[in-house]
């Protein structure tokens, strides 16, 4: 095992405040995953502040102001699924069970993403016919599709089971009440 990515890793993840990037922590890494696959139709979303908003002629005069573009949410879908696999890779070496579970909670995350980014695409098609921000989205859904089945078949212990389905289910029913 070489020692200089797992080296790199720890230093992202422990001194994390003292760098100026995009996405210093796992934890952010993690926020920002569910954050996307919450994304529901018709929204659009503003990548700095991580909020979500409909549609609207404010909506959009706002994001006018503060130079938000369809780049800047690809940007933040990439960066944050390619940090994710990153991530994934570096821990799959650990011996911490910590770290374990912290690949399956990331997994479970990228298997939701992708709704999240088919919400974007259709809202940003039905309002400016944006065939080519459509393919770039389309692409990233694919190549998390395929990222996640080779994953699946090195590491299939990663992916949630039947029962773990199940109790998400149960915990989502009264989490998403909340927050839909």
């Amino acid at each position: 095992m070489n020692a200089f990515p797992m080296i790199k890793f720890l230093y992202s993840n422990l001194m994390g405040a003292s760098k100026k990037g995009t996405m210093e922590t796992t934890h952010e890494v993690i926020t920002r995953l569910k954050f996307i696959g919450l994304i529901r139709a018709g929204e659009k979303i503003d990548t700095r502040t991580l909020t979500a908003a409909p549609s609207t002629k404010m909506n959009s005069l706002w994001r006018w102001w503060t130079t938000e573009a369809r780049s800047d949410a690809l940007d933040f879908f990439t960066s944050t699924v390619n940090r994710s696999f990153e991530i994934i890779q570096l821990s799959l070496y650990s011996e911490k069970s910590s770290d374990k579970k912290l690949c399956k909670i990331i997994v479970e995350d990228l298997i939701k993403c992708p709704i999240g980014m088919i919400h974007i695409q259709e809202t940003y098609m039905k309002l400016y016919n944006d065939r080519i921000f459509w393919c770039d989205v389309q692409t990233l859904i694919q190549c998390v599709e395929l990222k996640l089945k080779e994953l699946r078949d090195s590491n299939p212990d990663l992916f949630p089971t039947e029962d773990d389905k199940k109790d998400e289910d149960r915990r989502g029913e009264n989490i998403q009440g909340n927050i839909i």
